[in-house]
């Protein structure tokens, strides 16, 4: 008999965030994995809609520790997106 355990499984109870929340950084990660300039300003600019009506859900959802992280990630991911498109440059990393 094996065990089906996921990676959350083995997290402590205090660190085991929502799935949306970790597929937001996940989801952040692979967006930024070596694309040209060009494209990640495109795609930059393609969020950046998206993320500010994320945020802007989120802070009015806010009613608990895991809300408020979510609220957090969509702040961090909302920051990031305006970085991308200021310095294509650079690379952000977790």
């Amino acid at each position: 008999m094996g065990l089906n355990l996921s990676v959350t499984d083995l997290l402590p109870r205090k660190y085991r965030f929502a799935t949306d929340i970790l597929e937001s950084f996940i989801d952040f990660i692979d967006d930024n994995i070596e694309k040209p300039i060009e494209q990640k300003l495109r795609e930059a600019k393609r969020r950046e809609e998206e993320l500010k009506i994320k945020k802007q859900e989120s802070i009015k959802a806010v009613e608990s520790e895991e809300t408020a992280l979510k609220h957090v990630v969509n702040c961090f991911l909302v920051i990031a997106n305006q970085l991308e498109k200021k310095y294509p440059n650079s690379t952000l990393k977790l």
